[in-house]
C-alpha cells in the first residue's frame, strides 16, 4: 500500500495492489478450512452470550451541553455503547482456543463467507464486527482483505482497536475503526456514524462517504474521507488529522480542542462552533454561523 501526498506534504490515500477475486458472492457458503469451521462454532456461542458487551447507552450521554443533547435526540439514533462502556470481549477464552490453531488471514477470509447464514440474527451486526476485530488483532498475520459484498446488512465495530493493515471491500455500519491504535484501515465503500471515533493512531481511509461524528473525540492518527462527510466531523477531537475531500455539513469541529480538520469542499452551518484550539482548513464555502462562540483555534479559508 503506497501513500500519496496531497500537495501540502500530507499523506493521504493508499494505492491498492489488486487482490485475488473472492468466491462468487459466497452463494454456496461452504469452506474447506477446518480453522474457519472452528471460528464459525465459536461465533455461534458468541451470538448466544447475553453479556458480550456492557449495556448500551445513548450516544447523547456525555455531551456537555443539554441543548446539544436535546438537539441530537430528535434524530432517534439507535443506542450504542459509548467509551466508558466499550464492548468487552467476554468471548476471550473462545478466541484463545482458536488462536492455538495458528489461523491466518486466509482462514478469516473464509470464515467471513460463512457469516451470510447468520446476518439476520439479532445483534449480528455488532457481534460479527467485534468478533472479526478480535480475530484480526490476535492473528499471526498483519495484512487482511475482508470482503463483505455478499452480506445484505452492514457490520458495526469492524476495526475496533485495530492494530493491523486491513482492506474492507464493501460498506460498513457504525463505529468502524473505533479506538484504532495503529496500522491502516481502508474501506472500499461507505461508513455509518462514528467512523474513527476515539482513534489514537494509525490511518483510516474511506473511499466513499461517512455519516455523522467522523473522528469524534479522536486523539491521534489520520482519518481520510474521499467522499462527503455529514454532520459533526471532528466533534470534540483532541488530536490527529481529518481530511474530507468533498463536502461536510453542520457542526464541523464542534468543541475540537486539538488537531486539524481539512474540508476541501463546502461546509454548511456552525463550522467551528465553540472551537477550543483545533485548526479547521476550508477549501470551499461556509454558509452560516462560522466560528460561532469560538474560544480559541483557527478557521482558515484557502
Amino acid at each position: 500500500m503506497q501513500l500519496l501526498p496531497d500537495g501540502n506534504g500530507r499523506l493521504l490515500l493508499g494505492k491498492f495492489v489488486p487482490q485475488p477475486p473472492i468466491l462468487e458472492e459466497a452463494k454456496g457458503i461452504s469452506t474447506n478450512s477446518l480453522k474457519a469451521g472452528e471460528m464459525e462454532r465459536a461465533f455461534l456461542k458468541v451470538m448466544q452470550l447475553k453479556d458480550y458487551y456492557a449495556p448500551a447507552e445513548s450516544p447523547m450521554k456525555g455531551f456537555a451541553s443539554d441543548f446539544f443533547a436535546d438537539l441530537f435526540s430528535t434524530f432517534h439514533y439507535t443506542a450504542v455503547p459509548r467509551k466508558d462502556h466499550m464492548p468487552k470481549t467476554h468471548a476471550q477464552l473462545l478466541l484463545e482456543s482458536i488462536a492455538r490453531t495458528g489461523y491466518g488471514a486466509a482462514d478469516i477470509a473464509e470464515f467471513v463467507l460463512l457469516l451470510r447464514k447468520y446476518q439476520h440474527e439479532k445483534n449480528f451486526s455488532d457481534r460479527a464486527g467485534l468478533f472479526l476485530s478480535d480475530l484480526i488483532n490476535a492473528c499471526k498475520d498483519d495484512e487482511f482483505i475482508i470482503s463483505l459484498r455478499h452480506l445484505d446488512v452492514r457490520i458495526n465495530y469492524l476495526g475496533c482497536r485495530n492494530k493491523k493493515d486491513v482492506v474492507v471491500k464493501g460498506n460498513l455500519g457504525d463505529y468502524s475503526a473505533k479506538g484504532m491504535v495503529c496500522g491502516r484501515f481502508v474501506v472500499e465503500g461507505s461508513c455509518g456514524n462514528f467512523t474513527g471515533s476515539q482513534m489514537v493512531g494509525g490511518q483510516v481511509s474511506v473511499i466513499g462517504d461517512v455519516l455523522d461524528f467522523g473522528g469524534e473525540k479522536m486523539e491521534g492518527g489520520v482519518l481520510n474521507v474521499v467522499g462527503n462527510a455529514r454532520n459533526w466531523v471532528g466533534c470534540e477531537m483532541k488530536g490527529g488529522e481529518i481530511f474530507v475531500l468533498k463536502n461536510a455539513m453542520d457542526y464541523t469541529g464542534y468543541r475540537a480542542s486539538g488537531g486539524k480538520i481539512h474540508v476541501f469542499g463546502d461546509v454548511r452551518d456552525y463550522t467551528g462552533f465553540e472551537l477550543q484550539g483545533a485548526t479547521i482548513f476550508l477549501g470551499g464555502k461556509s454558509r452560516h454561523y462560522t466560528g460561532y462562540k469560538k474560544l480559541s483555534g483557527e478557521i482558515i479559508f484557502r
